[in-house]
């Protein structure tokens, strides 16, 4: 017959076992493997082999990973959080480069990308729509032009709209009110919004 005792201690002594040992699901592994590397950018993935340095990063969570427990990794990892990206589950962070691999291990971590300023590129739509030979041989820049923006789907506060303290950049909003007779023939009259 068993002893009751001694099974408490075994039971007890498993218990304290698995409360030590650290969840899998938000450490991070030592042991990073193809499809994590896979998850690195290719600026990322260049870096695996530094020593020394760190990489600003944008870390994005994989379906239902929290913010907070991208914050967790990040430090876990030797970095620092950054600001949250709730709409698309992501974090940025500075870690060092030595713990690229470790993170793209974590199962909780969809991808890492390096984070880097963006900027637009249209340096060729000028030449294409042809406004650089209207302005380089007509002299027109475009003061004093106004532009009509026709959509269903306009806000007047929309951030592209608005300037910096939050004044309105548009000066009139329009909408033509849509009832079952002018869906199908044009509007008599244009309505201003308030």
């Amino acid at each position: 017959m068993r002893n009751p005792a001694m099974l408490v201690r075994v039971f007890v002594a498993l218990l304290l076992v698995g409360a030590a040992t650290p969840s899998a699901n938000t450490t991070l592994s030592a042991s990073p493997g193809p499809v994590a590397l896979a998850k690195l950018d290719p600026i990322l993935q260049r870096r695996l082999s530094h020593l020394t340095g760190s990489s600003r990063i944008i870390v994005r969570g994989a379906e239902g990973t929290s913010l907070g427990a991208l914050a967790s990794l990040i430090q876990q990892a030797g970095g620092t959080p950054g600001r949250a990206f709730p709409l698309i589950g992501a974090r940025v962070g500075q870690v060092p480069d030595v713990s690229l691999a470790i993170l793209a291990a974590s199962p909780l971590i969809q991808n890492l990308s390096i984070d880097r300023s963006i900027v637009g590129a249209n340096e060729r739509t000028g030449a294409t729509i042809g406004a650089t030979t209207v302005r380089q041989d007509l002299g027109y820049d475009g003061a004093g032009v106004g532009i009509a923006i026709i959509d269903s789907g306009v806000a007047p506060s929309h951030d592209d709209l608005t300037a910096p303290g939050g004044a309105g950049r548009v000066d009139h909003f329009w909408t033509a009110p849509v009832t079952a007779t002018s869906a199908t023939s044009s509007p008599r009259s244009i309505t201003p919004l308030p």
